[in-house]
């Protein structure tokens, strides 16, 4: 069974990764830009999931999972883009 990211938090520089099973992955921010090349490369594998399990069963239930868990990367990479945007006057770097 794949984890389901259900939540997203971050506090000083460490975000949290909250997944289903009840398992959490945290990891320290060292980078924005790199930050964000990380969750876009999840944000890909992803929808790569999604596109295969919908050709394989349209219907099927983790579907609808990993889209909300796509969703709220999206979220999380647009949340730090402004960040950075604003912190340092610099336009989106991806």
């Amino acid at each position: 069974m794949n984890k389901i990211l259900s939540r997203i938090s971050q506090y000083k520089g460490i975000v949290t990764h909250w997944f289903t099973d009840g398992t959490t992955e945290e990891i320290i921010i060292v980078n924005i830009p790199q930050r964000v090349a990380y969750l876009q490369n999840q944000h890909k594998r992803i929808h790569a999931e999604v596109e295969e399990l919908t050709k394989v069963n349209p219907y099927d239930p983790s579907i609808k999972d990993r889209k909300t868990e796509k969703l709220m990367i999206k979220d999380e990479i647009e949340r730090l883009v402004a960040k950075y945007e604003s912190d340092s006057g610099v336009e989106y770097f991806g």
